[in-house]
């Protein structure tokens, strides 16, 4: 689940459930279909439904991804 944007390149693991209840979260951010497929980096898929779209990481396991960066 994507909670935030970041201006540096990498990304922030977070769990939300643990996270501080005082964390404010802003509005999600709406995107057109095409603003959302420049949104997406090489490691993330934009998931497209009939009333969403949803953007999230290709390998959802935080120890799969370093694994897969390893192995690239």
């Amino acid at each position: 689940m994507i909670v935030g944007e970041r201006s540096r390149e990498q990304d922030i693991e977070v769990n939300v459930c643990t996270a501080e209840a005082a964390m404010r979260l802003d509005e999600p951010r709406q995107f057109s279909l095409e603003e959302a497929l420049e949104y997406t980096s090489c490691d993330e898929l934009l998931e497209i439904t009939p009333k969403n779209l949803r953007l999230r990481k290709r390998v959802l396991s935080k120890h799969d991804r370093q694994k897969s960066i390893k192995n690239f």
